[in-house]
């Protein structure tokens, strides 16, 4: 009987460090976790902002692109006109 009443606190001692050193264990995974997920958001969104910065960049480019063709359309229309009226 003295055996176990020496052997019991020692052993809820020890099942006391485990489980408290367990836990912080446990807690720093936990904010190395949070923190990787929040630096992942963070990278993702700034990817994301800047492909749509690339997006409408490449989108103005394109439509001044096209308005350049159209005029430069309508001029030779216009010139294909003039020189079918002269033509006539």
């Amino acid at each position: 009987m003295e055996q176990e009443t020496i052997i019991r606190p020692l052993l809820e001692k020890i099942k006391r460090e485990g489980i408290e050193e367990a836990k912080k264990a446990a807690e720093e995974i936990l904010e190395k976790d949070r923190s990787e997920g929040a630096s992942i958001i963070e990278k993702a969104q700034a990817q994301a902002k800047e492909m749509v910065a690339d997006a409408k960049k490449e989108m103005q480019e394109r439509k001044e692109a096209f308005d350049v063709a159209m005029s430069q359309a309508g001029r030779n229309l216009i010139l294909s006109l003039k020189n079918e009226t002269i033509g006539v």
